[in-house]
């Protein structure tokens, strides 16, 4: 607990410095998480050679293609969507059928949480969206997983998902729904007084709802990681994070929920 406490102490204002700062800075960190997850993915399939590399590339070729469309740089998101079209037939080519399947299995994992990390720079970057909305995915989803996490360990009694992930239970989800909810009606009236920005205009009853299907969506992301992790056998991602894991283990709730802002800003204020 020492060590979680100490990580997320260091790696909160440094997420939260990113946002704040701009869409670049937004960007070069999910780019930086975007390698870390094709490293942790390219471990768990045990993935080699061209594949390996591949894996590590492709969610850093996503972010660049999230940069571009944050930018407007057409030729920056045609150049990285061409990259990940590269990458992925390179790491097919020359396998045999384990190799295929290895591959398949890393170059997945890797498309699934770039494309997905992807949504942050376009999150702080679209006329829609911008700091205070891509705060309230990071704030909602980090009291989603407080919740849950706190929530099983005090009232935990009936399992989840056992033959997916033993440790989360119903009581665990139902404390992160609860508190999805609550976070979103409070932050929806909270930051944009802090933040002053026109373009986080929800409302109570709009955030509460919005924080609800985060936090569904949450919870089906981290069972997804989970039976990933099953099928390769790993508890963790990785121990790139003391305490938590690695940073897909830190990811696997927050990364969808990325996109389902994304959109939900662009349909609320388009």
């Amino acid at each position: 607990m020492r060590a979680r406490l100490i990580s997320a102490a260091i790696g909160i204002p440094i997420v939260f410095t990113a946002v704040i700062l701009s869409w670049q800075s937004t960007a070069a960190l999910a780019a930086t998480a975007a390698v870390a997850v094709g490293w942790e993915s390219a471990r768990l399939t045990g993935a080699r050679g061209i594949a390996r590399w591949a894996t590590i590339g492709l969610p850093l070729a996503c972010v660049t293609a999230g940069i571009g469309f944050a930018s407007g740089a057409q030729w920056l998101l045609s150049a990285a969507l061409v990259g990940a079209a590269v990458l992925i037939a390179g790491s097919l080519g020359g396998l045999g059928a384990r190799g295929v399947r290895i591959a398949v299995a890393g170059t997945l994992v890797a498309l699934y949480f770039g494309a997905l990390l992807a949504f942050a720079p376009a999150t702080r970057g679209s006329e829609s969206g911008g700091p205070a909305v891509l705060a309230f995915a990071l704030l909602v989803s980090f009291s989603v997983d407080t919740s849950a996490y706190f929530g099983g360990r005090a009232f935990g009694r009936r399992k989840l998902a056992p033959s997916i992930s033993p440790g989360k239970t119903w009581e665990g989800a139902l404390m992160g729904l609860a508190a999805g909810s609550a976070a979103g009606a409070a932050l929806a009236i909270l930051l944009p007084l802090v933040a002053g920005d026109g373009r986080m205009n929800f409302g109570a009853a709009t955030g509460a709802g919005l924080g609800l299907v985060i936090a569904a969506v949450a919870v089906a992301g981290d069972l997804l990681e989970s039976w990933f992790k099953r099928k390769v056998g790993a508890k963790d991602a990785s121990g790139l994070i003391p305490g938590h894991g690695g940073v897909m283990d830190r990811l696997d709730s927050l990364a969808p929920n990325l996109a389902v802002v994304y959109y939900a800003a662009a349909w609320l204020n388009g």
